[in-house]
């Protein structure tokens, strides 16, 4: 996912809807961003309507900057490896209202099973801009350098489809592209107890 997010800022698009609907995984285990339809070129600054709602910046929740920034998107890989990682999101509210006023906060609480590496890459992913990583930080980030056994302790107990999911995470990511076999969102819903999966 990082890969695929690296190249696609290297074009200078921003995603707009990093999500794990949007993240697919081929029969080689390859990790592919997908659609498209939000993407917008940075040059061009404030784009048009956002993509989903739970995935969105403090920076857009709160209506202070409308501008697509990759800064966005890294917050939106943060939302997706803490809903990855954990089985919830980290931000909530009943109303849209109650949803964009907990991510303007951006307030959340980390389990006390996951590893401090993990817990410094989502704060780090999920912090306000501009304290927030840049790509190549996260890229660098010691929990996305370490072997799968060592992910594979850090999943929520019984989470067998993240710690799938978490493997393709940490690995490249060549292409970006349409195919796909199945999505890592599809994945969780057969897999983990979560009662509703929406973003």
């Amino acid at each position: 996912m990082i890969d695929a997010l690296d190249y696609v800022h290297s074009q200078g698009i921003v995603h707009r809807d990093v999500k794990p609907d949007n993240l697919l995984i081929t029969s080689q285990g390859a990790v592919k961003l997908s659609d498209f339809s939000v993407a917008y070129p940075i040059s061009e600054g404030t784009a048009g309507p956002p993509g989903s709602p739970a995935i969105q910046p403090p920076e857009v929740a709160s209506g202070a900057d409308q501008a697509a920034t990759f800064a966005g998107d890294i917050w939106a890989a943060g939302v997706t490896l803490y809903v990855l990682t954990t089985g919830r999101f980290p931000f909530t509210g009943s109303t849209l209202l109650e949803l964009f006023d907990s991510i303007a906060r951006a307030e959340f609480t980390l389990p006390e099973d996951i590893s401090s590496e993990l817990c410094d890459l989502l704060t780090g992913m999920l912090a306000l801009a501009p304290l927030r990583l840049c790509i190549s930080d996260v890229r660098q980030h010691p929990w996305l350098q370490l072997p799968d056994a060592t992910v594979e302790e850090m999943a929520v107990p019984g989470r067998h489809a993240a710690v799938e999911a978490l493997r393709m995470l940490a690995a490249p990511a060549r292409y970006v592209s349409h195919s796909w076999e199945c999505t890592i969102s599809r994945l969780l819903l057969y897999n983990m107890d979560i009662g509703m999966f929406l973003m």
